[in-house]
């Protein structure tokens, strides 16, 4: 029969010693340097979660051993996160998702590598160890229970990339498998949709730059990205949908409460101010990262001078078939660069009002390796080269001190609170009238307002979020976090006040008038069947 499948055939094509072949042919000595390079400085800079027990607020609210995402995920539409939780058989240890976190951004760094097509040895290693001491990936690490999701968000959002611009052999099912990639990277965090929009953009000026593509073929690249963007974007909406209604759900999406497709139109023009707003803040201020007290600031700058320089002269020195042709890729070139900021940060346009902060922040260190990618196509003065590789050196040196400091001050954070808990359980112990298994009212966090912390170690920690106290100020994250970090760290379970009980304690006249802040004697007391320790003087409310 002419129809007849050829079963032999596919066993041969299918062979696992070819594709192992193929696979070794394909990872080459760039991309293992590429990926042990990322592993080895990553386990490095990170060791710390592997060997320790720290998490964020968050993290200890929703940790420690086991964590599986419900309806509350599939409400924000991260239904993701239980596909991807599996892997890890849903445990939320510190040191297996780091472990797993490391892996998938060491296999990201490879991909950046082989898209951008670096060659330099330099160049690698600084690509790969940006990727892996960036203080985005810091904090992902210490949200323990969703850090190894985001990390697989990352590798799966390059990947969907490279498949677009590198996997050339099958065109058809490499889109449809970027498509569902970039899917899969939405149900896990929609931020990280500026990672694919944006390595789609320093792709097409990369290639511009070195001029080994014609702008057909770029413009071409360009188009297959939009078309996996919305071909993915619309099936994480119908998936998100029929999930939702099977599980009879509000759905909320993440940040994305009242998205329309009006909304969105109308908010184009805040949204694209916002990004360029936060590219700036990312490099230049600090409120997502804190950059002035390494004047990180200033090697920002003079690496955006070199890398400015660079790209000028690519634009003088652009070549063509004809003048229309260099003129439509200056064009092109200007219009992409402008488009960056906005491709990094491109949430922004899809959710109105939505700023930047460190945790959604991962897609801006792919600047780092876009900028070596520019630097290494084409002749540069040798001067700019290496005036770029110092800064270049310079910065990656400030990530991994503020990695070291932010590890080091949220341990120190984490003694203190550990002392003050030991105190405040013995006084829990000795209050009159206490009784076992009482509930405890914990009215307050512990903070600078108990024992103020003097170490100027915190000057050089990522910033806010590592500064912070370990838990929650807000009733229901208070109350969470006290639950779980006694669960933790003392093995001990106790009763928390409802929320009508806790507004009682903290309108009583005792409290206000009478009771102080621990660790004065009178912080601690019996009150309508609850031991209440007052940590703040003016806590927060309930409702």
């Amino acid at each position: 029969m002419k129809n007849k499948v050829d079963l032999k055939k596919i066993d041969e094509a299918i062979e696992p010693g070819k594709v192992m072949n193929c696979f070794m042919e394909w990872f080459d000595g760039d991309k293992k340097l590429a990926f042990f390079v990322a592993l080895f400085v990553g386990i490095i800079t990170h060791i710390q979660m592997l060997t320790d027990i720290i998490f964020s607020q968050d993290g200890i609210w929703n940790s420690m051993s086991y964590f599986r995402p419900g309806a509350w995920e599939v409400s924000l539409g991260r239904w993701g996160l239980e596909l991807v939780g599996r892997l890890n058989s849903f445990l939320a240890i510190p040191s297996l998702a780091t472990i797993s976190c490391i892996l998938c951004m060491a296999i990201g760094a490879l991909f950046v590598v082989d898209l951008f097509e670096i060659k330099n040895k330099v160049g690698i290693i600084f690509t790969s160890s940006a990727i892996v001491v960036a203080p985005t990936l810091l904090v992902t690490l210490l949200y323990v229970y969703t850090s190894f999701a985001y990390c697989f968000c990352f590798m799966i959002s390059v990947i969907a990339v490279w498949l677009v611009y590198k996997c050339g052999t099958r065109p058809r099912l490499s889109l449809v498998c970027a498509a569902a990639l970039f899917m899969l990277s939405l149900s896990i965090y929609q931020s990280y949709i500026g990672v694919t929009i944006a390595l789609c953009i320093m792709k097409s000026i990369v290639d511009l730059t070195k001029g080994n593509k014609e702008v057909k073929e770029i413009l071409i690249h360009i188009l297959k990205t939009i078309c996996v963007v919305v071909a993915g974007g619309i099936l994480y909406y119908i998936v998100s949908m029929v999930l939702i209604k099977v599980n009879e759900i509000d759905g909320l999406m993440y940040k994305a409460e009242g998205v329309s497709l009006v909304s969105i139109i109308c908010g184009i023009p805040s949204g694209i101010i916002q990004s360029y707003k936060d590219f700036a803040a990312y490099f230049f201020r600090d409120r997502i990262l804190s950059n002035t007290n390494f004047r990180r600031e200033v090697l920002y700058l003079i690496m955006f001078m070199v890398l400015g320089i660079a790209l000028l002269i690519r634009f003088i020195k652009c070549e063509g078939k004809d003048k229309k042709d260099i003129l439509i890729k200056r064009i092109l070139m200007v219009v992409l660069l402008l488009a960056l900021p906005i491709g990094l940060n491109f949430v922004n346009i899809l959710v109105a009002g939505n700023e930047l902060y460190v945790l959604s922040a991962y897609q801006m260190i792919l600047v780092i390796p876009f900028a070596i990618a520019v630097m290494e196509g084409g002749k540069v003065f040798n001067v700019g080269k290496w005036v770029f590789v110092v800064v270049l050196f310079g910065i990656l040196a400030t990530y991994f001190i503020t990695d070291m400091a932010s590890y080091a001050a949220l341990k120190l954070t984490y003694n203190q609170a550990y002392s003050t808990t030991v105190r405040i359980l013995d006084r829990i112990e000795n209050t009159p009238g206490y009784e076992k298994d009482m509930p405890i009212a914990f009215i307050g966090i512990i903070g600078d307002n108990n024992y103020p912390r003097t170490n100027n170690i915190y000057n050089f920690t990522i910033g806010a979020m590592i500064n912070n106290p370990v838990f929650h100020y807000s009733y229901s994250g208070m109350m969470g976090t006290w639950q779980n970090y006694l669960r933790i760290f003392f093995g001990i379970e106790i009763k928390i006040p409802t929320e009508r009980e806790y507004t009682a304690i903290i309108d009583s006249h005792y409290f206000r008038e009478e009771a102080e802040v621990f660790p004065s004697q009178k912080s601690v007391y019996v009150q309508d069947g609850f031991v209440v320790v007052k940590l703040d003087e003016n806590p927060p409310v309930a409702f």
